[in-house]
């Protein structure tokens, strides 16, 4: 009986001891995404978020830390809204709005655009507002003739 009571103690604060930290905060974020021309809501435009720890200035170059979060889209409205678990050490978030590249055109006709945060100005129990205003694509179609003859 007393074995079973000791080795059920020792079993207990093993059991306790070895149980995870959560290591992370929660930081609520939500705004919208506008036309800056017409200032209109825009919809349907990718949001990719990640945390960022750089102690040197330099990024994940030198002791830093990238960690994707997540991926949002704007709603009709042009309305984002993300509930993020950010790595304790993360010191900035940053937003890559409407990302492409030159062999993948936008698929909006929008900009892409990139801002990044300081965590430490957020607020870590209310949701933070942050509205981004993005800029309209439009193509150029010059057509030259020669008039000499």
């Amino acid at each position: 009986m007393k074995l079973n009571l000791i080795f059920l103690l020792i079993f207990s604060l093993l059991t306790v001891s070895c149980e995870k930290q959560n290591n992370s905060k929660s930081i609520i974020v939500k705004g919208v995404i506008r036309d800056q021309i017409s200032n209109r809501p825009v919809a349907d435009i990718k949001i990719f978020i990640s945390a960022i720890k750089s102690p040197s200035g330099m990024g994940i170059i030198a002791g830093g830390r990238r960690e994707s979060i997540t991926q949002v889209v704007t709603d009709n409205n042009g309305r984002f809204y993300a509930n993020l678990e950010v790595f304790d050490e993360a010191e900035s978030l940053e937003f890559k709005i409407n990302e492409f590249s030159i062999s993948m055109p936008s698929p909006n006709n929008y900009d892409s655009k990139s801002s990044a945060y300081k965590i430490s100005d957020m607020n870590l129990t209310s949701p933070n507002s942050i509205d981004f205003y993005i800029l309209p694509l439009t193509n150029l179609r010059i057509e030259f003739k020669n008039t000499l003859s």
